[in-house]
């Protein structure tokens, strides 16, 4: 197995009833991102984004490097607020919108990481504080 990156397989060994079996689960990301931003734009405003890729340990194995890691922009609600792929929010209409970045390097993915933001101030048809 390749030391860092991902853990290939976590197997786990279970006794039930005097029967032994062995399960394996998907691949487990060692890397994740936080972001960070302001937690409230008003209607119109942008601002832009970070993600930062940390490590994630992973018991008894050394952590991960976090270079050459991407990151994927990717916005809950478009209609309120959208996100390009450099991480600039832009606030469309009053609500709430998740941004989320998920850090990724060729095929791997890392655990994402969130953050909500609301949107607040006038619209086309209404207005909220």
């Amino acid at each position: 197995m390749r030391p860092g990156i991902r853990a290939r397989h976590l197997l786990v060994v279970a006794s039930l009833l005097g029967l032994t079996g062995c399960i394996a689960f998907p691949d487990i990301p060692e890397v994740g991102a936080t972001v960070t931003g302001p937690a409230t734009l008003q209607v119109g405003a942008s601002a832009q984004y970070a993600a930062t890729v940390t490590s994630v340990q992973v018991s008894g194995r050394p952590t991960s490097p976090t270079e050459g890691w991407a990151i994927r922009w990717e916005s809950s609600e478009p209609s309120v607020a959208t996100v390009s792929d450099l991480g600039v929010v832009t606030a469309v209409l009053p609500g709430r919108a998740t941004i989320k970045a998920t850090p990724y390097r060729g095929s791997e993915r890392g655990f994402p990481g969130t953050l909500v933001v609301s949107v607040t101030g006038c619209g086309p048809d209404f207005c909220s504080d």
